[in-house]
């Protein structure tokens, strides 16, 4: 679901309503971390979310963590990030539960085109990407071209899987989904098309 300023306000009123009962009625749970940002507040309202009975989570965003090392103090980011991973990680694998972590990208560097107009997620491009890797099931890039004059582009969304580690041949695969304005909502539609040019001056569309 998206909130945006196309919306009336009386439709963005009956989503936040939508949410609040969601919320009395113990489906779901926005935990307060108080803006505290060490992994430990986060990993309590886990386990206490858990208790509750809860068993599905969207973290938002593992960046915006204040990592620290083994010992609990201060380390340098990719050891306090693996940590932070490793908590994560074992967490997911000591219980019946599903966790779906958000992370920032890098910025590319050379010929590759930035993420924002459009350019391809690699994994390498996730921030502490290295123990992402290992104790994530699944990983999944969005990529959309956000500098783009074309609607029909501009509000269209690619969601790349580039790892899955139950279903190996999933890795590669692409789901396209459509932001509708007038809902606020993010629609599944069929892969675009793209034309190619030919030196006889004939064209030929095919899908991304």
């Amino acid at each position: 679901m998206i909130y945006s300023t196309h919306l009336s306000v009386t439709t963005l009123k009956k989503k936040l309503i939508a949410i609040d009962q969601l919320c009395d009625d113990n489906m779901i749970m926005i935990g307060d971390l108080g803006g505290r940002k060490e992994v430990e507040y986060v990993m309590e309202v886990l386990e206490e979310a858990y208790i509750m009975g809860y068993k599905h989570f969207i973290i938002d965003n593992l960046t915006a963590f204040k990592h620290t090392g083994e010992d609990g103090k201060s380390a340098n980011k990719v050891d306090a990030v693996d940590e932070t991973m490793k908590r994560l990680g074992t967490f997911k694998d000591e219980k019946d539960v599903w966790i779906m972590l958000l992370s920032h990208l890098k910025k590319t560097y050379g010929e590759r085109k930035a993420h924002e107009d459009g350019g391809s997620v690699l994994l390498s491009d996730f921030r502490g990407a290295g123990s992402i890797t290992f104790w994530a099931n699944d990983i999944w890039g969005v990529e959309r071209d956000t500098t783009n004059q074309d609607d029909n582009i501009k509000l269209l969304t690619c969601y790349k899987n580039v790892k899955s580690r139950d279903v190996g041949p999933m890795a590669g695969t692409k789901v396209y989904g459509m932001y509708n304005k007038d809902t606020g909502y993010i629609e599944q539609t069929d892969a675009p098309k793209k034309k190619k040019k030919f030196d006889n001056g004939t064209t030929k569309e095919k899908e991304f």
